[in-house]
């Protein structure tokens, strides 16, 4: 992996990350009805900080895998008794 494939990696695991981090913030504190929920604060932070230092860590030791967890589950090659399970199992 070269260089510039590898700051693409780097550069889709933040996006994630911050993408993930937005959903559930806007989850709990839609649900909680307020901002001033200290706690959903500390837990997004912590998601924050330890998903970013384990992923570029993961990054830096072995890109490729990094690479491999970040594909979409649903495949083109996957077979197609496999797509509804793993539909029921991200929906549920």
């Amino acid at each position: 992996m070269d260089d510039a494939e590898r700051q693409a990696v780097r550069r889709k695991l933040i996006t994630q990350t911050i993408l993930w981090i937005a959903i559930t913030g806007v989850i709990l504190f839609a649900a909680a009805g307020t901002l001033r929920w200290p706690e959903a604060w500390i837990y997004l932070g912590l998601w924050l900080i330890f998903g970013l230092a384990s992923g570029l860590s993961l990054a830096i030791e072995n890109p490729d895998i990094l690479k491999e967890r970040m594909r979409s589950p649903l495949q083109k090659s996957q077979k197609s008794w496999d797509r509804p399970v793993l539909m029921a199992i991200f929906a549920g």
